[in-house]
């Protein structure tokens, strides 16, 4: 118990940029304006019972004169009297929700640690990764979203391309990699960070038209202020923990932590990430980064072999250059994999008087015989 009240007292006494806060609280106070205007956001939460907590008919109303054209179709329409995560994932926003958001962008490039992200932070993408959001029954109305195999498998012949479209990663300090899935390790220009996921629109839910609308600049994506600051119930609840804490140092006859001031509480509940004083662990869960290009690879092993097989026998036969490294289960970085000896000739065929080829077979031999 004394261990984790330490480990509490370092986060809460975290020295965070309280510039960045006081000018991050209005636009929040803007966002949370703007979506009291458009009306309910649904939860859409059911009781035990299974009856919705969502009133019959609750939703937001915004004038379609706010909207992209593409919200006029039957499939982007349906978005947006969803909800603010819901409008951004699939690029159906409203003018003044996209002029908040780039608001928080601007400022957050205004106080991040851009060293930091530079020098410090590895940016992972995970193909695996299964967004919330989704073109489900899109292709039924005739529209074209592209295909996600040939997404994935296209990114190995694009090393040494930049790319426009912004991507979301994770972030991982001290050696750590992605402990699931496989993917590509990104070099770039970091937009956003935070410690809890951004809602961010999502790629694949964008079709042609939309793709079309950001041909020059490449697909956007963004967060709202309400998405990287706690509700006012996690604030209170954290302020309860607080002052219970403080009571038993108080009848244990200990020096107590000060009272926490709106300032504190605001920097509690703040997620965004904007230099080492706000990492918490070995993982940033979102960045978004513009401008990106591949700087490496990562995978994990299935019965010894890379997994999934069918992706790295492709980047093999494409022969990519870029390194690739081993994940174990924690996320630590095991080391450098080359391709060839798993896809390469039929080793077992292979004959040499080259002692330090007979050394690989053997050390291959043993190491297959542990699997």
């Amino acid at each position: 118990m004394k261990l984790i009240m330490e480990s509490w007292r370092g986060f809460i006494n975290e020295t965070r940029n309280q510039d960045f806060i006081d000018e991050f609280m209005p636009l929040l106070k803007q966002w949370n304006e703007l979506q009291d205007e458009y009306g309910y956001i649904k939860t859409r939460r059911y009781d035990p019972e299974g009856n919705p907590y969502d009133p019959p008919g609750a939703e937001q109303t915004i004038d379609p004169g706010e909207l992209p054209a593409h919200a006029k179709s039957k499939y982007y329409g349906k978005k947006v009297p969803e909800g603010p995560g819901p409008r951004r994932a699939h690029n159906v926003q409203s003018d003044r929700e996209v002029v908040i958001e780039r608001k928080l962008l601007q400022l957050f490039q205004k106080y991040a640690d851009k060293s930091f992200f530079q020098n410090q932070v590895t940016l992972v993408h995970n193909l695996n990764y299964q967004a919330a959001a989704s073109n489900m029954f899109g292709d039924t109305l005739g529209l074209k979203f592209p295909d996600s195999k040939a997404t994935r498998e296209g990114y190995l012949s694009q090393e040494g391309q930049q790319h426009k479209d912004v991507m979301s990663c994770h972030g991982f300090i001290n050696n750590k990699l992605d402990a699931a899935g496989y993917g590509m390790i990104l070099k770039g220009h970091v937009i956003f960070a935070s410690r809890e996921d951004l809602a961010s629109q999502t790629l694949r839910a964008a079709d042609q038209t939309v793709r079309d609308v950001y041909k020059h600049s490449g697909l956007p994506k963004r967060t709202g202020p309400g998405r990287v600051h706690g509700k006012e119930s996690t604030v209170a609840f954290r302020q309860r923990i607080h002052q219970r804490n403080r009571e038993r140092a108080i009848a244990a006859g200990e020096e107590p932590e000060a009272e926490l001031s709106q300032e504190d509480l605001n920097n509690i509940a703040n997620y965004v990430v904007l230099g080492p004083g706000d990492v918490t662990s070995s993982q940033i869960e979102e960045i978004l980064v513009g401008n990106w290009t591949i700087d490496g690879w990562y995978c994990h092993f299935n019965q010894g072999r890379p997994w999934p097989e069918h992706f790295w026998k492709k980047a093999y036969e494409i022969g990519i250059d870029k390194p690739i490294y081993s994940v174990g289960m924690s996320g630590e970085n095991l080391g450098e994999i080359y391709l060839e000896d798993y896809f390469g000739e039929d080793l077992e065929n292979i004959t040499t008087d080259n002692p330090e080829e007979m050394r690989r077979d053997d050390l291959r031999t043993a190491l297959g015989a542990m699997e």
